[in-house]
């Protein structure tokens, strides 16, 4: 019995989706969500987390800080600068 283009186009559709969903989760695994706090100026800490490989997700308007997710590769250099505050989010 022949298999229907309908049936074989669904599973590469799921196959599709749980190649996603693992991506993603493997990504997940390897960053960290961060709340970081500095004594220097805002543009430095921008500055800094993105040449880590980090991605600002917010910025706090009253505090020198930001939201931020970043490789956990990254998170010992931005605990060992002095003027970062690091946080990690749950």
């Amino acid at each position: 019995m022949p298999i229907s283009p309908l049936r074989l186009r669904g599973g590469r559709v799921i196959a599709l989706f749980a190649l996603i969903f693992v991506s993603l989760a493997a990504y997940a695994a390897q960053t960290e969500h961060v709340i970081i706090r500095s004594t220097g100026s805002r543009q430095q800490l921008k500055a800094r987390i993105q040449a880590l490989g980090g991605t600002i997700q917010h910025e706090f308007q009253n505090v020198t800080a930001v939201s931020a997710t970043i490789p956990t590769s990254s998170l010992a250099a931005l605990t060992s600068t002095p003027q970062f505050k690091v946080r990690k989010t749950v």
